[in-house]
């Protein structure tokens, strides 16, 4: 049975230490991971830095990252044509996440569009900035699938409940990821 879940492995260009450098010396900017009813460190443990596009499109670490998950979600599209038919774009933040051994992690199963204020979330992304040996995987509970935390790989896939996850958590390693989602988006209307 397909999955749509696709997984996408960074060119040589895509430097992720460099990204997780930049967490590090940005560390002050990071805050307490969020869910939509506020902190919750028995959902979700986790430092995270919320950035716009706009503004990560001006950090040099991160240029290469964005034009690979651009280059990821065409290879998506060209896969599943069918989503071509819709508008949407990267108009959330994204974020920058790490959690922290023994407790650090997404525990909860959860999905990306979950309420009202979510709900036009159209695909989920998300880049594992490091690789994680001792478990750290992201468990698709539905799919019975994991998919292992490697540096530089980019995974796609549908925000909906078939595709609740969670975060594999380990005891003994820091992960580092980069996630988001592209969001549907009013068409534009052209006037002659």
């Amino acid at each position: 049975m397909e999955n749509f879940i696709r997984s996408y492995n960074a060119p040589s260009n895509v430097k992720c230490t460099e990204v997780i450098q930049w967490f590090e010396d940005n560390h002050k900017h990071a805050a307490e991971g969020r869910i939509s009813g506020g902190v919750n460190k028995k959902i979700k443990e986790s430092l995270d830095i919320s950035i716009s596009l706009k503004n990560g499109s001006q950090i040099p670490c991160m240029v290469n990252l964005l034009n690979f998950l651009w280059d990821g979600v065409k290879k998506y599209s060209e896969e599943f044509p069918i989503i071509k038919e819709a508008d949407f774009g990267l108009i959330e933040d994204f974020n920058i996440q790490k959690y922290t051994p023994p407790a650090g992690g997404y525990k909860s199963t959860h999905f990306e569009n979950e309420s009202l204020r979510t709900c036009k979330r159209f695909l989920t992304w998300m880049i594992y900035l490091n690789t994680v040996e001792d478990e750290g995987e992201t468990e698709f509970v539905y799919l019975g699938l994991k998919e292992k935390a490697v540096e530089g790989k980019l995974l796609i896939w549908p925000p909906s409940f078939t595709h609740a996850h969670r975060g594999v958590i380990s005891k003994t390693e820091k992960k580092y990821i980069m996630t988001g989602w592209y969001s549907l988006i009013e068409p534009e209307i052209f006037i002659d």
